[in-house]
């Protein structure tokens, strides 16, 4: 059996820049259900890969969740799974 070594183990570490959150609202028409906006997910796309090397990417839902949160009435809690069954 062979021994692993602390050294053996070691496991390479990512240095993260920036942590960028983009509001769904940039990157879709919230007033349409589930419609992207190509151009403008593309131009932020550039910009980011233009300006940093590591990132974490987080994105909002835009229309692709608000129709539906909204549809559950999701501002008022969560859904109770049971009523759904």
């Amino acid at each position: 059996m062979e021994t692993l070594t602390c050294e053996d183990d070691v496991k390479p570490i990512v240095v993260v820049d920036r942590i960028i959150k983009i509001g769904g609202a940039a990157i879709s028409d919230k007033t349409q259900f589930e419609t992207l906006l190509p151009d403008n997910l593309k131009q932020i796309c550039q910009l980011l890969k233009q300006n940093y090397k590591n990132l974490i990417l987080i994105h909002g839902a835009g229309s692709f969740g608000h129709h539906q949160a909204k549809e559950n009435d999701l501002i008022n809690g969560c859904l109770n799974l049971e009523d759904y069954s």
